[in-house]
């Protein structure tokens, strides 16, 4: 019987240590598992971090070139100003001058109509003449005659 004892506690010891090796180990791969995500989710980011330094790099070179031609521009600008006023003798920047001058000449040119005041009434040309337009009074046109009369 002891034997069968031993033998109990044996198999009995064998389910155990199965059952806690398999969760250690399952302990083991979680860790693992967890720390391989978290690398692959370093990396990724990591990646990210690169390509978002790369297009703000992009960005601001096409910036600065703009402002550089910006600059240019406001240069020629500015020596432009300063010949013109350095030069006496030539006539400053017309700007807008030229075809402004061309607007208020032709502006100028055109005749002012007269507004014209007449006594005579405008035609009535409705189909049987309703007396609008004859000239005399509302009182004065019956209702039941509608011709004019002179």
């Amino acid at each position: 019987m002891d034997w069968v004892i031993g033998l109990a506690l044996l198999l009995s010891g064998g389910i155990i240590g199965f059952f806690v090796a398999r969760q250690v180990y399952q302990g083991n791969e979680q860790q693992n598992s967890s720390k391989q995500t978290e690398r692959a989710l370093k990396e990724l980011l990591a990646q990210q971090a690169a390509q978002h330094l790369h297009q703000s790099r992009y960005s601001l070179d096409a910036i600065q070139q703009q402002c550089d031609a910006l600059r240019q521009e406001m240069n020629a600008y500015e020596q432009l100003l300063e010949t013109e006023t350095a030069d006496d003798d030539q006539p400053s920047l017309s700007f807008f001058g030229e075809h402004a001058s061309a607007y208020l000449r032709n502006k100028h040119s055109t005749a002012k109509r007269n507004k014209s005041a007449t006594d005579v009434q405008p035609r009535d040309f409705a189909n049987t003449g309703s007396g609008l337009f004859d000239g005399r009074s509302s009182a004065a046109v019956e209702p039941g005659n509608n011709s004019k009369q002179p």
